[in-house]
């Protein structure tokens, strides 16, 4: 299922941090209660400054508190886009094994295809969801991260979903849960979403190449450190030491050696320099 394992991953997290927050603020309420006494400073120097502490204590709780349920709605709505994604992804397979067999007339595909791209635009529509004015599937960027290309099909006499493209990110978006804690409330579209993998290839030729400085750029928002010195196979080893889903490698099908850099999961590779 779409991103389920990774998506479960999170959710599981947002429940550790939540129960342990309300265990603490039951305690730091509790806490409180016990210093009721205290009706002045001067009662109890000490006692006060702790009765301080608890009540700042327990505003960053609630905050995270809040911070926390409120990645948890977010899950819980991508939970259910999940899961009809999948649903959509399965009828068309279904329809696209059916129109493959033969046994139907050209009416019949006809409907089917219709169908299909019903669903496309159903899928398209779950990927650029909202919560709150804020993309769910687009990393940071807050407008539709999926931007659709149609035309005209001859067999159908109407415009049909051509391209998808993402225009997102992969951005990270963070909550905190605690006063050092951080936990992603999102989900990557172009990893969510992808159908294929993505593969990239120098155009030109990296035979001989040494780095004359340092410098850095992105894969997937990744950074990766080139030192002065560094040939095509460092950059490479570089690469595949990265916790990302690509693979680096060089091809030297042609007699020159270029630099490849290919997806192991569907998605887009992003690169950016720096």
């Amino acid at each position: 299922m779409i991103g389920r394992v990774t998506q479960n991953s999170i959710s599981k997290e947002f429940l550790f941090y939540l129960k342990d927050r309300m265990v603490e603020m039951n305690k730091r309420q509790t806490d409180l209660t016990s210093m009721s006494k205290i009706r002045i400073p001067e009662d109890d120097p000490v006692g006060t400054t702790l009765s301080m502490n608890f009540q700042s204590r327990l505003k960053e709780i609630e905050t995270y508190i809040n911070n926390i349920e409120e990645g948890q709605a977010r899950l819980n709505i991508m939970d259910s886009n999940l899961q009809s994604a999948t649903d959509i992804l399965q009828r068309i397979r279904e329809l696209t094994i059916q129109a493959a067999n033969g046994t139907y007339t050209k009416d019949d595909t006809k409907k089917m295809a219709i169908e299909v791209d019903q669903l496309i635009r159903e899928l398209v529509n779950i990927a650029n969801s909202y919560y709150k004015q804020s993309s769910l599937y687009g990393g940071h960027m807050t407008d539709t991260p999926f931007k659709v290309e149609y035309g005209l099909s001859e067999d159908l006499d109407y415009e049909v979903v051509k391209k998808v493209v993402f225009m997102g990110n992969d951005g990270t978006v963070m909550r905190q849960a605690d006063t050092n804690d951080f936990v992603q409330i999102n989900l990557s579209g172009n990893r969510l979403f992808a159908s294929e993998n993505t593969v990239i290839k120098s155009t030109i030729p990296g035979t001989g190449f040494i780095a004359e400085k340092d410098q850095v750029f992105k894969i997937d928002g990744v950074e990766v450190f080139v030192a002065k010195g560094d040939n095509l196979e460092t950059i490479v080893d570089k690469i595949n030491s990265l916790n990302i889903p690509v693979k680096a490698y060089i091809d030297n099908s042609t007699g020159n050696n270029f630099l490849v850099i290919e997806s192991t999961i569907p998605h887009n590779i992003t690169i950016e320099d720096i």
